[in-house]
């Protein structure tokens, strides 16, 4: 495909965004609760993590002097930096900040902040003030959680933390707020209305890239670091961070990666991984800068982010008995990280409050941030009259910074997503003055798929049979990665030469296949033709649709997001199945080896692309409705493919339609694509 312009990529992004033919019809709902095929590979995933928590556990169990967990702290803030792609920091371009009157509370003021934390990234906040203040005050970073009004929701926190004599700086997040990033530029209407989907919506095509949406939000909160630091009514070394549910995560991981850090207060948001992904069923909405790829891979978990705050930042977490992020999980991080920071002698920086309540911020633990915050940043903790009032709270409309309270309707400038369209052009760009050979692809995505010998006797479980007029179809099972147990559909020609091998196709489909064998057309005119038809459900592809809210197939995308935090793509996983699939067709006397082809529809054109770029095997790759570029996943706002087609980092080394033509240059495959797919689903 042509590599679009910046121009072209500005206008893909002013564009109304077409709704009817990126969002799922309505009424398709119900829990997300995993069966069959998808429980199997749920029950693998949790089995994996289990794995990496032990081999972790192994390892922090040999911390036993100070050096050594001080050693271990530099370790995980290098890997949690890296993670976000931020170990090698973008360029800190001029904030170019805009301050105006704002309004007053009862015991503080308010000013409306924009800065610009890249070249034309607007990032609207309120600026908090006590009302009298001599000294130059310390400063807190406030990030909101998952709010679609972002700042606006927040204000007690600020309000508290104000009339306790700190300036409090409450930053929109990129998606959310006035920084909301699926609205009509022409009208400021929001298109998307849970800020989690917007978030997905932005984030997930950013794996393919090899960067991740937490990556532009933390840089966000960065350069708002580099704001208070700029403003001479503030102590540039004493600044603290705190935030609760998403804003938990991007305070904790904020002060695990920014050493001008001097404390932090993190509310609902701590557990382990495992835990995490086992209960992401009651907090299903997908979350892609909570997910960053490979994790547990580099041997991390949410512990070592509190580690990692050593020994610069004193830690506050916050958890709830009945919240979706689990307290058992929190607790074990907070054991974990008490029993370290002991070690180091750091005992007193380390704390926890836990409420007996839902996801939500207790009075308890609003107390807990206030004190904590106080404790560390301020050289006193002497209250005022106003602490025995509640605070009051102003209108949505009072705290906007932008006549509209939209910044692209009203400022008009980037979003992450455009940025992000950028460096995908970049690398296209790249790509195109550098091709690789087919050697190098072929190496390339053998990494990016993490494949894996899979080895082991292969025993082939045949099931019932169904005879046809022109074939017999039988049901049968084989072992996979990890005895897994794999299988499908074999369709024999019902008329066979005695001493003539046939030709063999392997038949993946958008899901799982229907069992009744009558309505598989397409696997019986293959079979007619004298073709040995395996029809295979690689792992996790269940023939039950998927749970939808707007344009999120949770039980697909909540898969992928476990498998991404191992560092092993489902794509990976499913091609190592098809791979098995193909071993499965070799072992057979009756198949002419050298006349291997796979078949793939929709979601399983993609595995059969990429199996048919490894494997030698295969002689005939076709691909029917299937998506034609990863680019334009990246180069729209609306896509109506899920996560799991998307290939972590493929985008650094090549697009699809590259990867195309050097299989059909160099490897000598047949390859047909027959009614290819845009972006949207529609036909090119």
């Amino acid at each position: 495909m042509s590599i679009p312009s910046t121009q072209q990529l500005a206008r893909n992004f002013a564009a109304d965004v077409r709704l009817k033919v990126w969002r799922v019809e309505a009424g398709q709902s119900g829990p997300v609760v995993f069966t069959g095929a998808r429980k199997a590979l749920f029950d693998d995933l949790m089995a994996r993590f289990a794995e990496h928590e032990a081999a972790r556990a192994q390892v922090i169990s040999e911390l036993k002097t100070k050096a050594a967990v001080l050693k271990r702290a530099r370790w995980a803030h290098g890997q949690l930096r890296a993670l976000y792609g931020l170990d090698r920091l973008p360029a800190r371009t001029p904030l170019k900040a805009r301050v105006s009157d704002g309004f007053r509370l009862d015991g503080c003021r308010v000013e409306r902040v924009i800065f610009e934390s890249r070249p034309q990234l607007f990032v609207t906040a309120n600026l908090y003030f006590p009302e009298h203040f001599t000294n130059r005050l310390p400063a807190v970073l406030h990030v909101c959680g998952h709010a679609a009004n972002g700042k606006a929701a927040y204000q007690d926190t600020s309000v508290g933390l104000a009339r306790r004599g700190m300036a409090v700086l409450a930053i929109d997040p990129a998606g959310q707020g006035e920084r909301d990033e699926y609205v009509d530029r022409a009208t400021g209407k929001r298109t998307v209305a849970r800020a989690c989907r917007a978030h997905g919506a932005a984030g997930d095509p950013m794996y393919l890239t090899g960067s991740n949406f937490g990556h532009y939000r933390l840089w966000d909160c960065m350069r708002a670091l580099d704001y208070l630091q700029s403003r001479p009514e503030l102590d540039p070394t004493r600044i603290g961070v705190t935030g609760r549910s998403g804003g938990g995560w991007e305070s904790l991981w904020l002060a695990a990666l920014d050493r001008r850090v001097s404390a932090v207060n993190s509310n609902c948001y701590l557990t382990t991984l495992r835990r995490r992904v086992e209960a992401r069923h009651e907090d299903a909405e997908p979350d892609p800068e909570q997910d960053p790829f490979g994790i547990l891979a580099r041997g991390l978990d949410l512990a070592d982010v509190i580690l990692a705050c050593l020994p610069h930042c004193a830690v506050s977490v916050g958890a709830t008995i009945f919240d979706f992020f689990p307290i058992d999980g929190a607790l074990a991080c907070y054991r974990e990280a008490k029993g370290l920071f002991k070690i180091a002698g750091a005992t007193e920086r380390l704390a926890i409050e836990v409420a007996d309540a839902g996801h939500a911020n207790t009075p308890a633990m609003q107390r807990q941030c206030f004190s904590w915050l106080s404790r560390w940043l301020r050289s006193d903790d002497r209250s005022t009259p106003a602490l025995l009032r509640a605070p009051e709270r102003v209108p949505d409309a009072q705290t906007f910074c932008t006549p509209t309270g939209i910044v692209l309707s009203s400022l008009g400038g980037t979003s992450t997503s455009q940025l992000h369209a950028e460096r995908a052009r970049e690398l296209a760009l790249a790509r195109k003055a550098r091709p690789l050979t087919m050697r190098q692809l072929t190496a390339a995505l053998r990494r990016l798929l993490r494949l894996e010998e899979i080895g082991g006797a292969l025993e082939v479980k045949r099931g019932a049979s169904t005879r046809l007029a022109q074939s017999t179809v039988s049901r049968i099972a084989f072992d996979g990665e990890r005895n897994l147990e794999l299988g499908g559909q074999l369709w024999e020609p019902a008329q066979r030469a005695s001493s003539s091998r046939k030709p063999a196709v392997l038949y993946l489909a958008e899901k799982a296949a229907d069992y009744a064998p009558l309505k598989n057309l397409d696997c019986k005119k293959f079979a007619a033709a004298g073709n040995l038809v395996l029809d295979f459900d690689p792992r996790g592809m269940e023939a039950a649709d998927d749970v939808w809210l707007d344009f999120v197939p949770l039980l697909e995308t909540n898969l992928n997001s476990d498998a991404f935090l191992l560092g092993k793509p489902l794509l990976g996983l499913r091609v190592a199945d098809v791979l098995r699939a193909v071993d499965v067709l070799c072992a057979r006397p009756d198949v002419d080896a050298r006349k291997i082809r796979v078949y793939g529809e929709g979601y399983g054109a993609l595995l059969a692309l990429f199996a048919g770029a490894i494997d030698p095997r295969i002689t005939a790759v076709t691909e029917r409705r299937g998506l034609w570029s990863y680019a334009s996943l990246c180069f729209h706002r609306e896509y109506a493919w899920p996560v799991s087609v998307m290939l972590p980092s493929a985008l650094v080394h090549f697009d699809l339609p590259e990867l195309r033509l050097a299989l059909k240059r160099e490897k000598k495959v047949k390859l047909l694509c027959i009614d290819p797919l845009d972006h949207l689903k529609k036909p090119l």
